[in-house]
């Protein structure tokens, strides 16, 4: 097998020093492949210790994946794949308290080379009146499918990485809806989550300490201050520049989240068409509070669901301003830059400043920023961004065909 050194990508996980061939042949009848390698620090990628650990967490992650990811090499590009994560296997090892290094191996049951038809299979989330389905494949993907007997909408949203990415509105009920993807693709206009600028390694578990967490899918960036109190800050990519920041928070009783420490912070699900992060809370009072966060791929609004141990009177909006409520949402008006926030529920009361439920444990809603404000185009206006947060799918997994 010949030696070499290239850069591999499995999934979301980067690589660095491989050393050898991909290793290509069967697994019971069915194509395989066997990648390994080493990742160090000092090494020649300049990675950091801790960066090096983060490959570590990646690749063990990579084992609790069930579906398909594509699979990239630099060089070997005749290699490259759709492949389901059979087993890996890392050795972490420290020398002399200054290099770290890790010796892997990942094996893989491909799937299909090159571009492939990615199926996605969802359930169902519609709340309340007229909910709208909705579907953001991958940016650049092509020969869409989505769904038998309709004619859905395409809304185009600019991307901060550049180009945009297309929202199908009015998709049809049966799944799985499809499209072709090739490997590079997979993560194209996708859910990122990072941590302090570092991008997590998609571990589900607790996110190291840090003192920002950033949710981002390119057209919505969520930030969450770890260390000034709990809130959360929305802004839109307005083509040249992330926009109109606001800030939101969570009361409980008579105190706020935003006023509490964040006791931990954790990763509960991730994938380029979703990601999730869950904030635990122990307020003065001694009740534990969590704030769920979660964003989808192509989504101008995030999911936001608060649960605490003792009933309270729960509430939640922007930290400051009001807005004009109508049915199950509450838009502002424009700010300086023409977007308007908006806040919603399908089943807590809406007011001029969000959103609230009495005597309760749990409230469930979803905030975030109007691009285009009052001027939005169809399919981004306030009533249309209500609808698509009532019809969510939940993702259910994802095939190749």
């Amino acid at each position: 097998m010949t030696a070499l050194v290239q850069d591999v990508t499995i999934g979301w996980v980067r690589l660095h020093e491989v050393l050898a061939a991909p290793r290509l042949g069967t697994r019971g009848g069915v194509a395989a492949l066997r990648v390994s390698g080493e990742d160090s620090s000092p090494g020649i990628d300049g990675l950091t210790a801790a960066q090096v650990d983060d490959r570590i967490r990646g690749i063990l992650a990579l084992a609790e994946f069930r579906d398909p990811v594509p699979v990239t090499f630099d060089t070997e590009s005749v290699a490259d794949a759709w492949a389901r994560v059979v087993a890996v296997d890392v050795s972490p090892a420290t020398f002399t308290n200054v290099v770290r290094a890790a010796s892997w191996s990942v094996d893989l049951e491909v799937v299909a080379h090159g571009t492939a038809r990615l199926g996605q299979h969802f359930r169902d989330l519609m709340l309340g009146a007229s909910p709208t389905r909705w579907w953001a494949p991958p940016a650049g993907a092509t020969g869409i499918d989505a769904g038998t007997g309709v004619v859905p909408s395409k809304v185009s949203r600019s991307l901060s990485t550049g180009g945009t990415i297309d929202v199908w509105t009015g998709v049809g009920s049966v799944s799985p809806w499809s499209a072709t993807v090739a490997p590079s693709g997979w993560a194209a206009g996708g859910v990122t989550v990072s941590a302090d600028g570092t991008t997590h390694p998609g571990r589900r578990g607790t996110i190291p300490a840090a003192s920002s967490v950033v949710l981002e899918n390119g057209v919505t960036r969520v930030t969450v201050d770890l260390t000034a109190g709990w809130t959360f800050r929305v802004e839109t990519w307005g083509g040249t520049a992330w926009e109109s920041a606001t800030t939101f928070d969570v009361d409980v009783g008579a105190t706020a989240v935003a006023g509490s420490n964040i006791d931990r912070a954790e990763l509960v699900a991730w994938r380029p068409d979703e990601a999730a992060i869950r904030l635990w809370t122990e307020l003065p009072t001694g009740v534990t509070t969590t704030v769920g966060l979660s964003l989808r791929r192509g989504a101008r609004l995030v999911g936001v669901t608060a649960r605490t141990g003792s009933a309270a009177n729960l509430a939640g909006g922007p930290t400051t301003g009001t807005g004009t409520a109508s049915g199950t949402y509450v838009v502002s008006a424009d700010d300086g830059s023409g977007n308007a926030w908006m806040v919603g529920s399908s089943t807590a009361t809406v007011g001029a400043s969000g959103v609230s439920a009495t005597a309760a444990t749990t409230i469930a809603a979803y905030a975030g920023l109007v691009n285009g404000g009052s001027g939005a185009g169809a399919g981004d206006t306030a009533a249309d961004l209500d609808a698509q947060a009532r019809g969510a799918a939940i993702l259910g997994g994802v095939t190749v065909r």
